[in-house]
């Protein structure tokens, strides 16, 4: 499907101190550029750790989002990283900053990776509502209108759906094959670790307040 590119490799330097789920060159240099393909930003990508689940720990019901949030709301573009049980190695890249406002913003540069496949998954060309990025304050990062993959509250447990808003590299929306394709699962799989970080020396505000659900 275009937009949903196979062997992806990130091209751009970056460096990710203190990472428990990427190192720099990570898989030959995939996922490295959490911001491959936002030409707005420095090509020289530094970026530091806003949140670390093994650091932090989970919670229950929406504390530990609404704690989680405080970390990395208006912090401008982030990378979200994510280890599944599934063994699962995937993220996304987000073009404006999270907030806690509820609603969603359009943020064409956003995209999903996955690690372990190499596949890196941009906003359809052609799609419905202009969803990429939801803003709930009770619940983690949230890509897409699916959703195409969310972090629930409890920051341990989440949704993959690809085909909504992002690409999906096989089948269609709610097919099977884009249930499973991210995540390993729709709903069954929890989170190992999660970072999110944010890029040093860019910090953007949603280009527009979020749209209503």
């Amino acid at each position: 499907a275009a937009g949903a590119r196979a062997g992806w490799r990130a091209t751009r330097p970056c460096t990710h101190p203190e990472s428990g789920v990427v190192s720099d060159g990570a898989g030959g240099g995939r996922g490295a550029g959490m911001a491959e393909g936002d030409n707005s930003i420095n090509p020289d990508q530094t970026w530091a750790r806003c949140d670390r689940r093994s650091v932090e720990g989970k919670g229950s019901e929406t504390s530990e989002a609404n704690n989680c949030h405080a970390k990395w709301d208006g912090k401008g573009r982030t990378g979200t990283v994510a280890k599944l049980s599934t063994g699962k190695l995937i993220g996304g890249y987000a073009g404006v900053s999270w907030a806690s406002s509820g609603g969603y913003t359009d943020s064409p540069n956003n995209f999903l990776f996955s690690l372990t496949n190499g596949f890196k998954h941009d906003p359809k060309a052609i799609r419905a509502e202009e969803h990429e990025q939801y803003h709930p304050a009770n619940q983690g990062p949230t890509f897409g209108g699916g959703y195409d993959w969310n972090i629930k509250n409890d920051m341990n447990s989440g949704e993959c759906n690809l085909g909504n808003t992002y690409t999906c590299h096989g089948g269609s929306y709610q097919s099977a094959e884009c249930q499973t394709e991210l995540c390993g699962a729709l709903n069954t799989w929890s989170v190992d670790e999660l970072e999110v970080w944010h890029h040093l020396g860019a910090t953007r505000s949603p280009s527009a307040s979020p749209t209503s659900v």
